[in-house]
């Protein structure tokens, strides 16, 4: 099912093509030009927007899949870490209290994997002469999941910025359509057919528009009718 923003973009889309067929005319007039600037440019920004929301969405699962990846991996190495430290810290004599790797969210995963580095440092050269790789590789995973979280974050503000520029685009499309109704349907008031389609496509179309949203030149202003002073009346003893 299409979503409202998409359905509003198609109507702009919709409507310009019918302003194109009578540029012309409509250029002609004082406001044309601009209101029907103004669409084009709505129409394409809009395109632009639901581009980048497509790639946005692209990116996000990616990210998405790579952060998980990586805290699989920091989660197994710092296993495998904590089980070195266990077994060789007892045999070399150095005791040390180990942290447990809590069950929380990746940002406390490398937290967790970070202090476990440090708790374990003392036993830095126990585990190169054991050949135990964990300790020097772990800090490289944990910089994976890190850069990982920082990429998903970085997707998800692009998504939401193609979002607001989408509904910029729509709102400023919203606005040209209101200043051009007025003046393509005086361009088609001899077709009806024309007039129809306008009407119909606009139903559909963009969300409300305030009236302090429509600029003040595309309606008329009617003079105030001066009010009349009106005689008390006085009630008769």
């Amino acid at each position: 099912m299409r979503t409202t923003n998409r359905r509003q973009y198609d109507m702009l889309e919709r409507l310009l093509m019918l302003c194109e067929e009578y540029r012309e005319r409509l250029e002609a007039m004082p406001l044309g030009k601009s209101f029907l600037d103004q669409l084009r440019e709505s129409v394409g920004e809009g395109a632009d927007a639901f581009k980048s929301q497509s790639s946005g969405r692209k990116a996000v699962h990616i990210a998405s899949v790579a952060r998980r990846e990586a805290a699989v991996t920091v989660r197994q190495e710092a296993n495998d870490l904590l089980q070195a430290a266990r077994v060789l810290g007892a045999r070399s004599g150095v005791a040390m209290p180990l942290p447990p790797l809590n069950d929380g969210s990746h940002r406390e995963l490398v937290m967790d994997a970070r202090s476990l580095l440090d708790v374990v440092a003392p036993l830095a050269t126990v585990f190169k002469t054991h050949l135990i790789h964990a300790y020097d590789d772990l800090p490289v995973q944990i910089a994976a999941l890190d850069a990982a979280m920082k990429a998903k974050e970085g997707a998800n503000g692009d998504r939401k910025g193609a979002g607001t520029a989408l509904q910029k685009a729509l709102k400023k499309g919203a606005e040209a359509v209101a200043g051009l109704d007025p003046l393509f349907l005086a361009v088609v008031r001899d077709n009806p057919e024309k007039t129809a389609k306008w009407k119909s496509q606009r139903r559909i179309g963009p969300a409300h528009i305030t009236k302090d949203a429509v600029p003040s030149a595309a309606t008329p202003t009617v003079p105030e009718t001066p009010a009349t002073d009106t005689p008390a009346t006085h009630k008769v003893a």
